[in-house]
Order: structure tokens, then sequence, then C-alpha cells
């Protein structure tokens, strides 16, 4: 006499089946429920913008000069801080800001927003592919 029981597999081995299953599906879902931007200069600028925005600074085209030698020490650390928060909160990766803002404050670096954007664009990675 055959029984129904015979053709399912053990709960144990399901269960585990179903897991790696559920993990590999759950982190494509989730990248597919709030997908990154793709466009890492549309990001960049973006988050440019934002984090301008944030030390008071307000931009009005890429052919603004930014002059980095009027920005205190203490705002190119927030200036940083919310370009990286922005960036990261778009799904990117992007290497900390912070010396780097500083060294332009200390070598009075001028630069249009367009070109500070431009830069930053290249900074800018997907996460996935810093895992």
């Amino acid at each position: 006499m055959s029984s129904s029981n015979e053709s399912t597999p053990a709960p144990a081995t399901q269960q585990q089946d179903d897991e790696l299953v559920h993990t590999e599906a759950t982190a494509t879902m989730l990248t597919f429920a709030n997908p990154p931007e793709n466009d890492t200069q549309t990001v960049a600028t973006g988050c440019s913008h934002q984090g301008f925005s944030a030390i008071g600074i307000n931009i009005v085209s890429g052919t603004d000069v930014i002059d980095f030698s009027l920005i205190d020490p203490s705002m190119c650390r927030d200036l940083a801080s919310a370009i990286e928060r922005c960036v990261d909160a778009k799904g990117f990766f992007i290497p900390a800001l912070t010396g780097t803002m500083q060294v332009l404050n200390q070598k009075s670096v001028q630069i249009t927003f367009a070109n500070f954007s431009k830069a930053i664009a290249q900074l800018i990675k997907p996460k996935a592919s810093v895992l």
C-alpha cells in the first residue's frame, strides 16, 4: 500500500530550501522595491544640491562658482555628511568626503557646481559593486 507521505520531502529539508530561496527572493524584491537611480550624474547633481542647501548655499545653475575658502571647515564636514547620506539613501556608495572638502577649503579651491557634481559622479558606485 502506497502512502502519500512517501513523495513529500522531509519538512526540515523543505524548510531549509525555502529559507535559501526566500533569502535570495527577499533581497531581489527589496532591490526592486526601492531601486537605486541608475544615472550617477543625476544622483551626484541632486545630492550635491542637497548638500549645499544643507549648509545654506543656494545653487542656481551649473555655472555657479563654489569658493571653498569661504566655507567654514565645520560646514565642509556638514556638506560632506549631507552628500554622503543622500548618496547612500539613493542606493549608492561614496567614499568619505570630509577630508576632501577640508583640503578644498585649505587650498581655497574655486570650482563650478557642474564640475563639482561631475567629480562626485566619478566617486559614486552602486552598492552591489562594492560588496
